[in-house]
This record gives structure tokens, sequence and C-alpha cells, in this order.
């Protein structure tokens, strides 16, 4: 959540709610009048109620997510490969609508993974 004051007096845009089932934006504003209050563009017309103190995002910039290319933002979890492969393909269901595609590698241990179908659920037939 961002308070007013952590927003600058610039124009911006701003999403409500980011999130949740309520997101909604980018909406563009124009100035802070002071350090309560936001000029936001008075042509939008907003789809859901925002309750007082819920979360304001500012975007600073346009575009996609920037990796840094070494996978330090990416966390490692060492996992039961059966359960895995389900919480992963859920995973890549929900979020291939928004344009981010994932792939992965099993590194560990190679001959049992070369030997073995491990792309088989328990719950494949």
């Amino acid at each position: 959540m961002v308070e007013s004051n952590d927003i600058p007096n610039e124009e911006g845009k701003l999403i409500f709610d980011f999130g949740t089932e309520k997101e909604e934006g980018p909406i563009r504003y124009f100035y802070k009048p002071s350090d309560s209050t936001i000029a936001i563009d008075p042509a939008y017309v907003f789809k859901f109620s925002h309750n007082i103190g819920s979360a304001v995002t500012r975007i600073n910039k346009k575009g996609g997510i920037q990796f840094k290319g070494d996978g330090s933002e990416r966390a490692p979890y060492i996992t039961d490969p059966s359960a895995a492969r389900e919480v992963l393909k859920e995973l890549m269901e929900s979020i291939k609508s928004i344009g981010v595609f994932l792939n992965f590698m099993i590194r560990y241990p190679e001959l049992y993974y070369g030997t073995v179908d491990t792309y088989r659920s328990a719950k494949d037939s």
C-alpha cells in the first residue's frame, strides 16, 4: 500500500487494489493538491468501489519486467517431482494469459530422471 505522501507530485498512473479481484487501472493522475489527496483524471469511470485504506500502486514506467539474467530473482525450491509438476502446471495455466511463459528443467539426479517417465502424474492412468 502506498501512502499519498509517497506518490510524487507529478503526472503518473495508479493501480488500485493490485492483485485482487477488484484490481483497477492504470488510472492517470495529474498531481497532488495536498499531502492527503490526489487529482485523478475526471474522465475515468471506476468499475469497483475501493475501501479507504485499500492498496494503491504507482506505475513508475511502462513495459515488461526486465530480469537480470543471472537467476537472482528466482527462488529455489526442492519438492516432490510429481506434486511439483501439478503445481507448476496450474501456475503456468494461470499466468499464460498475461503473457508470462515458464520453462523449467529437472537437473538432479540425472540418471533417475533420465530413465523414468517423471512427466506422468500419479493421477494419470
